[in-house]
């Protein structure tokens, strides 16, 4: 279960985490020749997600709005966190320092992990020293991130860090309104101030908001520029 904006909540299954945990998953339920193996041990989410972790997720489907759902089945809203979905809008000019992206582990090696963006002809590498937070013994293939931008990519490779503390500087410039991505660090300045937040302008041309929940105890005043998410 994942909490969205608004009170809201979303679900992901097995299947739209990772493309390397779906294949992972199909490798284990189905034996040779076909067999399904119905005990099948699958992998335990425990071991791949922390409660209070941050992860950037795309809706695959909402049942309230789905006519093709049963109505008397409990609405919901479906998510994806796969790096080919979350990332989709990112081109290869906005792939600076300081960038968040998600990230899935596709091989673990002596000196670091490797993870798929899920863009095309481009793969990622993390470091050992820049793993942050999470120990290098308890990843696991498949297993989803957000990571910074540490370089340009050079050689088709992306070199990532975990320490998303590095990614302080607001983003100067992206191509496209759909690069703006969840966790992205911007500069708003507020133009605007109601009670149910604060409205503003990114990077000086696109309009955006600030829900009061997320605005917190935080001081803006009209016409100053702040930090935000």
């Amino acid at each position: 279960m994942v909490s969205l904006p608004n009170s809201l909540f979303g679900y992901v299954s097995l299947t739209r985490i990772s493309t390397e945990l779906t294949k992972e998953i199909e490798n284990t339920i189905v034996k040779d020749d076909e067999e399904v193996n119905d005990d099948a041990d699958l992998p335990s989410l425990e071991n791949l997600f922390t409660v209070g972790q941050w992860v950037r997720a795309a809706v695959v489907e909402n049942t309230a709005i789905n006519k093709s759902s049963d109505t008397a089945q409990r609405k919901h809203i479906q998510l994806s966190l796969e790096p080919e979905v979350v990332n989709s809008s990112m081109a290869m000019e906005d792939i600076l320092p300081k960038t968040i992206l998600q990230v899935s582990v596709t091989s673990i090696e002596d000196h670091g992990i490797i993870v798929s963006l899920g863009l095309s002809k481009l793969n990622g590498f993390i470091k050992k020293s820049l793993l942050g937070r999470q120990s290098y013994e308890s990843i696991k293939v498949g297993q989803v991130f957000l990571a910074c931008v540490v370089q340009r990519p050079k050689n088709r490779v992306v070199q990532l860090s975990l320490d998303l503390d590095t990614a302080q500087s607001p983003l100067a410039d992206v191509s496209d309104i759909g690069s703006l991505l969840p966790g992205s660090l911007v500069q708003c300045l507020v133009t605007e101030i109601k009670a149910a937040g604060a409205g503003g302008k990114i990077l000086g041309v696109l309009d955006g908001t600030i829900d009061k929940f997320h605005v917190g105890d935080a001081p803006i005043k009209d016409n100053t520029n702040v930090r935000c998410h």
